[in-house]
């Protein structure tokens, strides 16, 4: 007869029920394994899109992905493709913790319908409590911000974690990281404030969320960074969405008054990001026009003077 009451029939029953409970849990765990990580893919990709502002469904993110997600490069520091590693299966917080030079850096290029090709480059950081992650996309003139979608592992609602609503996230479409030959990551700066440089791109910071908007505006500064001599070569021979004004002229030699006009669109000088302009040049173009209106309205008076 088995004496229930002995420390010996506990030890065992116990031993017993580790053993089955953990033979059980780890059978589930194996089990759905497959179906966990398609979970987190999926999830991945809505991410991605969302940068880009596309909305999916469960149902619907593997096949939008598929279809606006026409290529994925990995790229280094000098902007030069390398073939070793899938982009997808980048660990993006990890190579966030390397040296510039030793990083893999995952692109993926979009096409979409009505806004052209956009490449969405991926970001992680540290907020307040935990990892912060999110993707930023970029029209094709490399420098101009299209969209962006952060998000957290366990930043204070109603504070950090506002880093994921449209309040945040929709003050980056528009802002520019290159100013003429100059690379200047968006700054997330307390609102009311302004950076240090006029130069640079920023937006507000979440009101009481200090930390976290310290760590996206780090995460900028850290993971895009390495990214500036691919956006540099990516944009290379695209006309850029900026122009330089310049002054022309058209010769009224009746009325000197009203030689010249001020430029239309036809007027001005496309040019690449980082493409140096001649402003010397367009200046001194500028001042031998108007010489010459001068000069040919007092030919006219002269010639009118001469008949009267």
């Amino acid at each position: 007869m088995i004496n229930k009451q002995s420390n010996v029939y506990t030890i065992a029953y116990i031993t017993i029920m580790v053993i089955v409970v953990g033979a059980v849990l780890a059978f589930t765990s194996m089990a759905l394994k497959e179906r966990q990580e398609e979970n987190a893919q999926a999830d991945k990709k809505s991410q991605i899109l969302q940068a880009v502002h596309i909305a999916t469904t469960r149902s619907s993110v593997i096949a939008d992905f598929d279809k606006y997600i026409v290529s994925q490069l990995v790229v280094n520091d000098k902007g030069e493709e390398v073939g070793s590693q899938d982009a997808f299966t980048i660990d993006v917080a990890a190579e966030a913790q390397k040296p510039a030079d030793q990083r893999l850096l995952p692109v993926y290029i979009c096409k979409l319908p009505d806004a052209g090709t956009k490449y969405i480059l991926p970001l992680a950081g540290m907020g307040l409590w935990g990892p912060i992650w999110g993707y930023v996309a970029f029209d094709d003139d490399g420098s101009t911000i299209y969209g962006a979608f952060f998000d957290h592992q366990g930043e204070t609602p109603g504070l950090g974690a506002e880093i994921t609503k449209p309040a945040f996230t929709g003050q980056f479409p528009g802002r520019q990281v290159f100013k003429g030959d100059n690379f200047y990551p968006i700054e997330v700066v307390k609102a009311g404030q302004k950076p240090l440089s006029p130069d640079v791109d920023y937006v507000d910071g979440i009101s009481g969320g200090t930390i976290t908007s310290k760590g996206v505006g780090a995460m900028f500064d850290n993971c895009l960074t390495p990214y500036r001599a691919w956006l540099e070569k990516s944009a290379a021979g695209k006309t850029s969405r900026a122009s330089v004004s310049v002054m022309t002229f058209e010769i009224d030699t009746d009325n000197p008054q009203t030689a010249f006009r001020v430029m239309t669109e036809a007027d001005t000088i496309p040019h690449t990001p980082g493409e140096k302009i001649n402003v010397r040049a367009t200046i001194a173009e500028t001042e031998q026009a108007i010489a010459g209106a001068e000069a040919e309205a007092d030919r006219n008076l002269a010639r009118k003077a001469a008949s009267l």
